[in-house]
């Protein structure tokens, strides 16, 4: 009797594991981009969908005039490394600056519903508190952080969704990462800067 019990519950235990694979996809990019994609290919798509494409100095792209969904974005930038598309950021500018939790929750909302929960977080240092009123301003001036992250794929690669000052505006910037690439931006940066000093 112990037997079936135990091989009944190791049986229902890998059945939810399958069932949990299963449910798990694999993130490939955004924008119908696909991660590895060289710079020519990411242009040349991007143009096609009317997009506005601008080299940067690093070899990263900067799109403007490009539609999510039904949300036009103020830029896509799209990084590389070895001429291999590894980064998709796509940054949305609130109407009113007010707005831009609710801009954070509408986004954060539609990725829910493709991919199920992410994990939250809500840090805030110096003066400022989580329902003071000054979220906002506390993330402008540097005293917070407000980040959500969706990592359980398949491929291990990363959604990412912040509140982000840039300049003098907050976006809601959005990031698509590929792992593997993105392990192999971080160990380039790493040989370069060790060279230089």
């Amino acid at each position: 009797m112990k037997k079936t019990l135990k091989a009944a519950l190791l049986f229902a235990l890998m059945m939810a594991f399958s069932i949990s694979l299963a449910a798990q996809t694999e993130l490939t990019g955004a924008l119908g981009l696909t991660f590895g994609m060289n710079a020519g290919t990411v242009k040349s798509i991007m143009q096609q969908k009317g997009g506005i494409v601008k080299s940067s100095i690093n070899g990263n792209l900067s799109i403007t005039n490009v539609t999510m969904g039904t949300r036009k974005p103020a830029m896509v930038i799209c990084k590389f490394v070895n001429n291999k598309l590894y980064d998709i950021g796509v940054y949305f500018i609130p109407t009113v600056e007010a707005k831009t939790q609710e801009l954070f929750d509408e986004i954060s909302s539609t990725i829910v519903s493709k991919y199920g929960e992410g994990q939250s977080f809500r840090h805030f240092t110096g003066i400022y508190t989580d329902g003071d009123g000054f979220e906002m301003q506390a993330v402008k001036l540097g005293f917070a952080d407000i980040a959500t992250y969706w990592s359980k794929f398949l491929n291990n690669n990363a959604i990412g969704l912040e509140i982000y000052p840039l300049k003098d505006n907050l976006y809601v910037k959005l990031t698509y990462q590929d792992d593997i690439l993105a392990a192999e931006s971080e160990k380039q940066d790493a040989t370069k800067n060790n060279a230089e000093f």
